[in-house]
This record gives C-alpha cells, structure tokens and sequence, in this order.
C-alpha cells in the first residue's frame, strides 16, 4: 500500500506562480505516494487538483507557519507531511532517501532537507543555507524559519503540539 502525504505550501502573492504549478506538477508526479497538496497562498491559484485556502495579505509573516494547526490535526490521517514554500522542489526521491535514512535517527529526530540553487547561464550550485555570505566562508545552517521539511507519524505528536503552539504564540506576540 502506498504511503500517504499531506503536502502544505506557502504561496506569498502572484510573483512565483510558475515555480508554484511546477512543484505541484512535480507532486502530482510521485508514484510510490499518495499526495494531497494544501496551498496556503494569498492570491487565487486557479487550479481544482488542490486544495486552497486563501488569506489575507496582511498575514504574510504568519504564513509559513500556518500549516502546522493542520498538520497537528490530520496526523492520524496521513503517514508524511511535508511543508514547502513555493520555490523549493521536492523530488520523490528525495522523499525516499528521507524515508530510507530516517530510519538511522535516535527517536524524535527529523532529516533536514538542505536547499540548493541555480541559475541561468551559471554552472554552480549555490547553498544558501550554509553559506548566505558566499563571499565570506561557511558559516552555521542559518535557516530557523525551515523553508520545507518532512516529518512523519513516528514522531512524539504531543511535543510537536507544544513546539508548534510556542512558535506560533511567539509570531503573534510580534
């Protein structure tokens, strides 16, 4: 039987939705998995093979963090989950790498995904996670507003409830 995923993306504005349709496409790709895809944007996608729900622009700064509430709620519903913003592609295989390695892990703890990038006409690849001063050497992974991940339903849901709930508390607080 095929594991399930729930799939959360932040969409911000109208700016990138080329990058949004090609990950969606990329998931609606996946074989090994069933997908569902939840898009938390604040423009209308114009697309009915996800589900959308779409906010006010105001509540940008709380976007990324939307998904969690939903997560929390549907975790005895789904296997995966994985939050992605809308320019970061996950591969199915790099959900099955996640799968196969996870295993390796003490209890409660999650693979990062480390993000890479491209560009036209450019033959290297950039890490802007570990280096976000390329000029200036490697520095520590500076990305605590994790811009994807995957998690799964071995994980000790009640502290997950309890990290989610004081990050969100904290982002109202702002």
């Amino acid at each position: 039987m095929k594991k399930s995923i729930l799939v959360s993306i932040s969409n911000f504005g109208d700016k990138q939705l080329d990058h949004l349709n090609k990950i969606i496409n990329e998931y609606r790709s996946y074989k090994k998995y069933d997908v569902t895809i939840h898009i938390h944007t604040t423009v209308d996608i114009n697309r009915n093979d996800v589900i959308s729900t779409i906010y006010d622009p105001n509540t940008v700064e709380r976007m990324v963090y939307l998904h969690r509430q939903e997560f929390v709620d549907k975790r005895n519903d789904y296997d995966l989950f994985i939050h992605t913003e809308n320019d970061i592609l996950i591969k199915e295989d790099s959900v099955d790498l996640v799968l196969k390695y996870d295993k390796l892990l003490p209890e409660n703890y999650v693979l990062g995904l480390l993000r890479y990038e491209t560009h036209l006409n450019d033959p290297n690849i950039y890490l802007p996670d570990l280096w976000p001063n390329v000029f200036h050497g490697p520095t520590k992974v500076n990305n605590t507003g994790n811009g994807s991940y995957i998690v799964h339903k071995k994980l000790d849901w009640e502290k997950i409830i309890i990290l989610f709930l004081l990050i969100c508390t904290n982002l109202l607080i702002f």
